[in-house]
């Protein structure tokens, strides 16, 4: 199929489903509009300064600010001589109905 789009100067990326939709109607001599990417939901996300009682929302990413806590908490215990799997990081996701 990808080759046969290639032939009529048509789009080969996406499903097959969305290619034979493509090449059909470039057979057929319809005009075909192209679907329009989904668009993800944005969160808010987390800003620091975060502390070890911080909620950890749905949804988060591993953000800088997320990586930079992490970091500094597991290091901070490791230096005093604690061992870091000892050490207990509370994450607690908000469910959607409590935010």
């Amino acid at each position: 199929m990808a080759d046969l789009a290639r032939k009529l100067d048509i789009r080969v990326s996406g499903s097959k489903e969305l290619l034979t939709r493509r090449i059909a109607a470039k057979l057929g001599g319809i005009p075909f509009a192209e679907p329009q990417p989904a668009k993800r939901a944005s969160r808010a996300q987390l800003a620091g300064p975060l502390t070890s009682a911080t909620a950890i929302p749905e949804g988060q990413r591993c953000s800088q600010v997320v990586r930079t806590w992490f970091t500094r908490s597991l290091s901070g215990n490791a230096r005093s001589g604690h061992e870091v799997h000892r050490q207990t990081i509370r994450i607690q996701p908000i469910h959607p109905r409590m935010a």
